[in-house]
């Protein structure tokens, strides 16, 4: 069910997906943060499955596309977050890359930057013709 690229999933498969993880959540169990204890001040140090973690956020280690690993059975975090967290996560990380890209690219646009090597401004660009100023234009 990880391994399929975002996109909408029909509601009823979604329903027996969430039916399936309630009973893997059920199985291994909830962690909430006032179950791990303060190590000082406000720091807390846990070990354990991140995927039974009851909090607002997770941070990850995340490949390059956000979109988590693609690679079926493969027990890395990143697959583990994406398998147990359920396919919309996938969906919703690609949603929000795809919102980034269109901010960046709106900036470089702005800042006259070149589309093609974001370090090469268009003003002294001699490294590619796809600016506005090719190269031999000066």
């Amino acid at each position: 069910m990880n391994v399929r690229m975002p996109k909408k999933m029909l509601d009823s498969v979604l329903k027996v997906q969430d039916e399936y993880l309630s009973v893997c959540t059920e199985e291994k169990g909830i962690v909430r943060l006032s179950d791990i204890p303060v190590t000082k001040g406000n720091i807390s140090i846990w070990q354990g499955d991140i995927t039974r973690l009851e909090v607002d956020a997770i941070v990850n280690a995340a490949n390059s596309q956000m979109l988590g690993c693609f690679i079926p059975m493969h027990m890395c975090i990143d697959n583990q977050i994406h398998t147990y967290a359920g396919v919309q996560l996938r969906e919703e990380c690609s949603h929000k890359m795809e919102e980034l890209r269109a901010k960046i690219w709106k900036s470089l646009r702005t800042a006259n930057i070149c589309s093609y090597d974001y370090s090469c401004l268009q003003s002294s660009c001699k490294k590619c013709n796809s600016c506005s100023r090719s190269n031999s234009k000066k």
